[in-house]
């Protein structure tokens, strides 16, 4: 994917210049509603707008783009600092959290982000935007908007989600390695899943 490509010389930069990145894995909740609602029409001005809004709550040197559906990422150029960073995203939400005024209704939703640090939390594209998608996974446990960052999920948290994804699918065939915790006897673990429920 282009926007991979881009995240992976960001990632590169930061390498050299012993910096740090922040990930955000964002996504719109229950916007299915939105769209049952109001419809696709009004969904699709609503993404748009979320667009709109990610894009003046970041810097010209960050990069954001949507994902399939409700969710977006966006990844921080120059961030390590959490409490900075708590700012930032608390502004972000702010922005994203302002209402769009249709001809039908007024629309607005709250919103789930997940967060993963360069170089903390990963050393590539795809461990970070994991675990960003990880940590988004736990701030949908929580009412309203809200962030969540990754390194706050306790392991046993973790193996919790494991479970409760394999135990909610109910025809399948892959295989899981679990390398989401960094420095952890978990490492040694590998599902091999073969189900076919």
């Amino acid at each position: 994917l282009y926007f991979d490509d881009i995240a992976q010389k960001l990632v590169e930069k930061a390498e050299v210049l012993h910096s740090g990145l922040a990930i955000l894995f964002i996504d719109v909740d229950k916007f299915k509603n939105i769209n049952d609602t109001y419809g696709h029409d009004v969904g699709d001005l609503y993404l748009r707008h979320i667009a709109e809004q990610l894009k003046i709550s970041i810097k010209e040197t960050d990069i954001a783009a949507r994902l399939s559906g409700d969710e977006f990422l966006v990844w921080l150029n120059d961030t390590i600092d959490k409490n900075n960073l708590t700012l930032t995203v608390n502004g972000l939400l702010q922005n994203l959290s302002t209402v769009l005024r249709t001809e039908i209704a007024d629309i607005s939703s709250t919103f789930s982000i997940g967060i993963s640090i360069y170089p903390a939390d990963g050393k590539n594209v795809a461990e970070l935007e994991k675990r960003a998608d990880l940590a988004m996974y736990y701030a949908k446990k929580q009412p309203n908007s809200v962030f969540y960052f990754y390194n706050d999920i306790r392991k046993e948290e973790i193996l919790d989600w494991v479970f409760d994804m394999i135990t909610s699918l109910h025809s399948w065939k892959m295989s899981i390695l679990i390398s989401i915790i960094p420095n952890s006897s978990i490492l040694l673990w590998m599902l091999m899943l073969n189900f076919n429920c």
